[in-house]
């Protein structure tokens, strides 16, 4: 038994020695065998004699492809890519959407961190902005490339499915957008909406028609995408949007209780930014409400109201100074001041103790970034 149990012993150890000299054969291999690949891609792209006729040219993107369906491959063709660009190489990028066009159909079947890679290498090559001619070939490369990438939406992989959302709108195709965000909201329930408006904000095609489409379907989506979406339209530069085809709309929404808390707060948030008179008795009764559960609501209100005119309002900030809730106080006491009032009027109105040490925190916050700008 004690021979056996030696026996065991020595072949453990035997195995651990083995997987050792192999594991460090294979990371001293692999930088070699990436700068070989990386070599082979650059000499095939910077080769003029493909860029002589269109047969040749074909020869090239069918090489490209040949490799390239090998992610190591792909890995080394990115670096290539980003050391040509560093080095002000000349790129063919319409040579290079079509073959990653093309090779859409063959990741298409691979598990989901390879198409999780892929689709993060069409959001990094960020082709909407380097392609400037936008032939009918290239439209339908463009298309099909999207369709595919939308497939991705349907993994159980998280990576996969915020990659393939961020290439989608990387091509900037209005309609595909739409689709892929109804599909996010259908797969995953509440995908974190922070993401979602940013890859929305990144949106490479038409802003004016991306926002009207998702204006149009806003009560199709959960609560947690119509949130991502109404700051989207709030964030969004306002140049790219006609704001007032949407404002009675999105006052319904703010005014309906059924609606999610997340939701209302978002459109508080969007009425600050963009004026809309009706909005303002709502905003004054949010702030003057004494129920607890409303503090958000109160809070959120109290900063809003900065942006609305009227003696009434005031009244309600003034008022608002005196709330048991802190956030109420402050957001209360910055808009005042942002309006124009000054801490010594303020201080002269009757407040109470709370309101008097709101107001001299928010001086002292001011004063500490005055003195970090100097």
């Amino acid at each position: 038994m004690i021979e056996r149990l030696t026996f065991l012993y020595i072949y453990v150890c035997l195995c651990i020695i083995l997987f050792n000299m192999i594991f460090n054969l294979y990371t001293k291999i692999q930088p070699r065998a990436l700068y070989h690949k990386k070599k082979v891609l650059k000499e095939l792209l910077t080769h003029e004699i493909y860029r002589e006729d269109e047969a040749k040219r074909q020869v090239l993107k069918t090489k490209l492809i040949k490799r390239l369906k090998n992610t190591d491959y792909l890995k080394a063709f990115h670096e290539a890519l980003v050391d040509m660009e560093a080095t002000k190489l000349s790129i063919d990028w319409i040579l290079i959407g079509e073959v990653i066009s093309d090779l859409s159909y063959l990741y298409r079947d691979k598990k989901a961190e390879k198409k999780a890679y892929f689709a993060y290498l069409v959001y990094f090559f960020d082709l909407n902005h380097k392609i400037e001619t936008n032939t009918c070939s290239l439209k339908e490369a463009r298309a099909r490339l999207s369709r595919i990438l939308m497939t991705f939406l349907w993994e159980d992989s998280i990576y996969a499915r915020d990659n393939a959302f961020k290439a989608v709108m990387s091509l900037g195709i209005e309609e595909d957008a739409l689709k892929a965000l109804k599909i996010m909201d259908k797969r995953t329930g509440q995908h974190n909406g922070k993401l979602i408006q940013n890859h929305l904000l990144n949106f490479t095609g038409n802003h004016q028609k991306l926002a009207d489409s998702l204006y149009d379907d806003l009560e199709a989506f959960t609560w947690s995408i119509q949130a991502a979406v109404i700051n989207y339209l709030r964030m969004v530069p306002a140049e790219y949007v006609s704001h007032e085809a949407y404002w009675e709309g999105l006052y319904k929404l703010l005014c309906d209780e059924k609606q999610h808390k997340e939701v209302r707060l978002a459109l508080i948030r969007y009425f600050k930014k963009y004026y809309y008179l009706p909005v303002r008795e709502t905003l004054i009764e949010y702030v003057q409400s004494k129920k607890e559960e409303k503090w958000e609501f109160a809070a959120v209100a109290a900063m809003a109201l900065e942006s609305y005119e009227g003696n009434e309002k005031d009244e309600a900030l003034t008022e608002a100074l005196a709330s048991s809730n802190w956030y109420i106080r402050l957001n209360a006491a910055e808009s005042l001041i942002n309006k124009g009032y000054s801490y010594e009027q303020l201080m002269q109105s009757g407040l109470d103790k709370y309101a008097c040490d709101m107001l001299t925190y928010r001086r002292q916050l001011r004063d500490m970034k005055e003195r970090r700008v100097i």
